[in-house]
Order: structure tokens, then C-alpha cells, then sequence
């Protein structure tokens, strides 16, 4: 009964419906595939999160190799049959563990990257994730395939082994380069070992070229362009006053007008005689790392054009709370004008920025106050 039912709706579907449909399908799939780990990608240190990620590194290395390994014009060795029987599912594996490890660190270091130009390795991985639907036919390319896994690897390592260690530096930032390194260099010693590659300098040859990657995202590194994950702000504002009463914190800010629905904080300070402005952050970390995070306070100089650092206040964080490690900073001298607050790592790495004008007032304020 339902092989007639679907077979009577298959031939009512005109073709020309049915050919657009599947033109539209990657879209479609890629699409659902990354609103689920939208979804599901909540937390960076979730064991089993990273045992399916390391699941899909170590199959697409496998995938890779067994793709070169059955390729047409292997020089010097025999083609395994059994290997041509599936040459052409290889690609296609590579394109699905490589978009789903993709898809996962769009969501992780989207987390950690702020309002900076950290946003900008976000958007090279989301676009990285993008071009994966493309690159089927551009796979063949040694060169370009070792270094997208290069760079997959390396991104995987840079938020698991502080999940690991419970540590965050530019120690374990540089070790998880070294590791990406081993495995590719493991992988090329695999592909010379089976005459795939043309002789021992190709084998070098891609040694070398994931040397200048990992060189390049050091540099990177230094000057702040990669998120600090695994820790990202789950919040953080400006506030007129905060007291914390047992377990939470009572955040008091200027009522917004009605219009301004989504405000949540002070973003224009009305000042009055000897009063403080109160900076709350709220971080994340994975369990039972600890780690320290400054609070970086800076006013706007208009004649110097130039922001000036006024204070730099070291907070200590300890991980585990999924809505972060809420802590707060205030400063009692501030005058009118521009400022903001940089919340960065030890490694001055930026993990959240908030922006805020001064204005001093003698008129009496209406306050809302927010429970965290």
C-alpha cells in the first residue's frame, strides 16, 4: 500500500521540479547540517563532542590516504583492487568529515572571537566550510588536500588539548601546531612509504608547506587574530552598581526608553559626583581549568586621536559553569568622553569589548536591575 501510494506521488512530481530539487539539495543539506551543530556544539569541553570530532580527523586522514593510494596515476606500485572498487566514495567521505569538522569550529570559535579582528579567522573558516562543497573535483591536488588538513588538525588540537592539559597558553597553542605536524607528517610518510608520492622531496616538499602554515597562524596568533578558544564571554556590560547576594549578582543600569527593548546595560554612562562605573564579565572556561583575564580599561585622547590605557585590573577564573565565571571591575575616575573595556587573556589575547560614553548629569536616574 505505501510503495503504491509513493509511487503514484513520485509520477505526479513534474521532472523539471524534481531536477531543481536536487540542484538545490547540497544547499539544503548543508544548511541542516550546520544548524544542528549549532544546536547540538554547546560546549567545547564536552568529552563526547571531542571524541567525535577526533573520530572525524582520524577518518578523514584515513580517507585521504585511501583516496591516493587507489588513485589512476599512482607511479611506481599496482592498484589495489579492492581499493578501486570505492575510489569513488573517497572524495565524498572527504568532503563530509572535512564539512563536519568545519561546521563545528565555525560554532566553537565563533564563541570565543569578539567584536575584533578575530571575526576574521571566523569568517575564513566559515568560508573554508563553504568552498568544502566545491572542492570535489579539486581533492586531487596533494598540495591543497594536505594543507586543508593541516589546518583542520590544528584547529581541532588548539581547544582539546587545553581541554586536556586544564591549562591555556601560548605553550599549549604552539604544542597543538606540533601535533598537527606529526600527523601530517605521519600521513606523507605513509603515501611515500606506498609510491605515491614521486620520491622523498615531494614527501619534504609537504612537510615544509604545513612548516609555513603553522608559521603563519603563530603570526597570527601574536597579533590576535585567532579567538582564544576554548574560553569565550558569555556576557558582559557596564552597569551603575552590582552587589552580589548569595549566589547571583544584581546588575542596576539606566532604564532605556521603550523603544530599546534590547538594552541590557549602559551603553551612554549618566554620571553623577564620585560615582563608580562597575564593568561585569562573565567567562567561560572548561572544567577545572583555571586561568587569569584582565579587565583592560582605556579612554579616547581626540587631540592624540589614540586610545590611552588607564588601568589594567587581573581577574582570576576557574572553569566549569556553563553560563562562565561571573566576576566585575569598577573605576572611580572617569570623566567625560569616549571609553572602553578590553577583556583579554594572560597572552593578551581579546576575548570580549565593550564600548561606552560619558556623560556627566545632576538629574535624579530611573534604574533597572538584572539578576545573574
Amino acid at each position: 500500500m505505501l510503495k503504491r501510494l509513493t509511487a503514484r506521488l513520485a509520477e505526479r512530481i513534474p521532472d523539471d521540479l524534481i531536477l531543481k530539487l536536487r540542484k538545490l539539495s547540497p544547499l539544503g543539506f548543508f544548511t541542516g547540517g550546520f544548524t544542528w551543530d549549532s544546536i547540538t556544539l554547546t560546549r567545547v569541553d564536552n568529552i563526547l563532542d571531542n571524541a567525535i570530532l577526533l573520530g572525524y580527523l582520524l577518518l578523514l586522514g584515513l580517507s585521504i590516504v585511501l583516496m591516493y593510494l587507489s588513485a589512476e596515476d599512482r607511479s611506481g606500485a599496482s592498484e589495489p583492487t579492492r581499493l578501486k572498487r570505492f575510489r569513488g566514495w573517497y572524495p565524498n567521505l572527504i568532503q563530509f568529515f572535512m564539512g563536519g569538522l568545519f561546521s563545528s569550529y565555525v560554532v566553537f570559535y565563533f564563541h570565543s572571537a569578539s567584536m575584533s579582528r578575530t571575526l576574521v579567522f571566523v569568517l575564513l573558516l566559515f568560508a573554508l566550510l563553504v568552498a568544502n562543497e566545491f572542492l570535489r573535483n579539486s581533492l586531487r591536488n596533494i598540495y591543497l588536500t594536505m594543507g586543508l588538513y593541516f589546518f583542520v588538525a590544528f584547529a581541532f588540537f588548539t581547544f582539546s588539548v587545553p581541554v586536556i592539559t586544564k591549562t591555556l597558553s601560548y605553550a599549549t597553542f604552539f604544542s597543538s601546531g606540533l601535533l598537527s605536524l606529526a600527523l601530517v607528517s605521519g600521513i606523507c610518510f605513509l603515501l611515500f612509504k606506498a609510491s605515491v608520492l614521486s620520491g622523498r622531496r615531494q614527501m619534504w616538499v609537504l612537510i615544509a608547506q604545513s612548516l609555513a602554515i603553522l608559521l603563519a597562524l603563530n603570526i597570527l596568533y601574536k597579533l590576535n587574530w585567532i579567538p582564544p578558544v576554548p574560553l569565550s564571554v558569555k556576557e558582559a556590560g557596564i552597569y551603575h552598581r552590582i552587589e552580589r547576594t548569595g549566589d547571583s549578582y544584581e546588575l542596576s543600569y539606566v532604564k532605556p526608553r521603550w523603544y530599546q527593548f534590547w538594552k541590557n546595560s549602559d551603553t551612554v554612562f549618566l554620571k553623577s559626583d564620585g560615582e563608580k562605573v562597575y564593568c561585569f564579565s562573565s567567562v567561560f572556561a572548561p572544567t577545572e581549568l583555571s586561568t587569569s583575564i584582565y579587565h583592560h580599561w582605556s579612554v579616547y585622547d581626540p587631540k592624540r586621536k589614540e586610545w590611552s590605557q588607564t588601568d589594567r585590573i587581573r581577574l582570576d577564573i576557574t572553569g566549569g559553569r556553563y553560563k562562565g565565571w561571573r566576576t566585575y571591575t569598577n573605576k572611580s575616575n572617569v570623566w567625560p568622553g569616549r571609553w572602553k573595556v578590553e577583556i583579554r587573556t594572560e597572552d593578551g589575547q581579546m576575548l570580549g569589548l565593550r564600548t561606552f560614553r560619558v556623560k556627566e548629569t545632576d538629574r535624579e536616574l530611573n534604574f533597572l536591575t538584572r539578576t545573574i
